[in-house]
C-alpha cells in the first residue's frame, strides 16, 4: 500500500509539473505574440503618420511637393535636391524600422535573424532596402529626364505591387489581391490622364497603412 501511495504521489508530482510547465509555454507564445504584433502596429501605424503627415502638407502648402516636381521638369537642380532629399530620409527610416524588430527580438529572447526571418520576411537579408532600391531609380530617371508627371502613377503602382506580394501591409490574402489590383488600375488611370498630382498616391498609402494597422490592432486585441 505504502508503494502505491508514494508512487501515484510520484505520477501526481509529475503531472503538476508538466502542468506548469505547459502553462508557462502558453503564457510565453502570447507575450512573443503580443510584441510581435505590437512592433507590426508601430511600424506600420508610423507609416501612416508620415504619409498622412506629407499628404497634410500637399494640401494646405503653397509650395507643395508635385509643385516643385513639376517645376522640376525646367530645373533639373531642384529635381536633384529633391531625390537627395528622398535618399537620405529612406535608410533612416529603415533603419528605424530594423531597430523596432531588433528590440522585439531582445524582448522575446529570440536570434534577430532568425526572428525577422519568421515574423518580418519583408525586412529578411536587406530585401526591402534592396527593393525600395530599385524602384527609386526608375523614380529618379523620370525626374532627371523631365517628365516628373509620371512619379505619381508609378507610386501608385508600386503600392499595388506590395499588396499583391504580400509585403510590407498585413492583410487577408484576397483583400490584399483585391487592392492591389484597385491600385495597378488606378496608376493606369492616372498616366492616361497625365495626372501628376502627389497627393492620390499619398492619400491611397495613408489608407492603406491605416487599414493594416487597424488589423494587427485588432488581432493583438483577440
Amino acid at each position: 500500500m505504502e508503494m502505491n501511495s508514494i508512487q501515484k504521489a510520484v505520477q501526481d508530482l509529475t503531472l503538476i509539473r508538466q502542468a506548469i510547465e505547459n502553462t508557462r509555454s502558453g503564457e510565453g507564445k502570447v507575450s512573443s505574440d503580443k510584441i510581435t504584433l505590437s512592433a507590426h502596429v508601430l511600424i506600420q501605424g508610423a507609416m501612416c503618420l508620415i504619409a498622412a503627415s506629407l499628404a497634410l502638407f500637399e494640401i494646405f502648402s503653397t509650395t507643395n511637393m508635385t509643385s516643385i516636381a513639376m517645376i522640376s521638369a525646367h530645373d533639373w537642380e531642384i529635381g536633384l535636391w529633391g531625390l537627395v532629399q528622398v535618399a537620405v530620409a529612406l535608410p533612416v527610416l529603415l533603419l528605424a524600422a530594423y531597430f523596432i524588430v531588433w528590440r522585439a527580438s531582445k524582448h522575446v529572447d529570440e536570434e534577430f535573424s532568425s526572428y525577422v526571418a519568421r515574423n518580418f520576411r519583408y525586412l529578411k537579408n536587406l530585401s526591402l532596402f534592396s527593393d525600395l532600391l530599385t524602384k527609386f531609380i526608375p523614380l529618379s530617371f523620370l525626374v532627371m529626364a523631365g517628365v516628373p508627371q509620371y512619379v505619381a502613377p508609378l507610386l501608385t503602382l508600386y503600392i499595388g505591387d506590395y499588396l499583391i506580394n504580400g509585403r510590407l501591409f498585413t492583410y487577408p490574402v484576397k483583400a490584399s489581391l483585391v487592392l492591389g489590383v484597385a491600385c495597378i488600375a488606378g496608376a493606369a488611370f492616372q498616366c492616361v490622364a497625365h495626372n501628376g498630382l502627389l497627393l492620390i498616391p499619398l492619400v491611397i498609402f495613408t489608407f492603406i497603412s491605416a487599414g493594416s494597422t487597424a488589423c494587427m490592432v485588432w488581432k493583438k486585441a483577440l
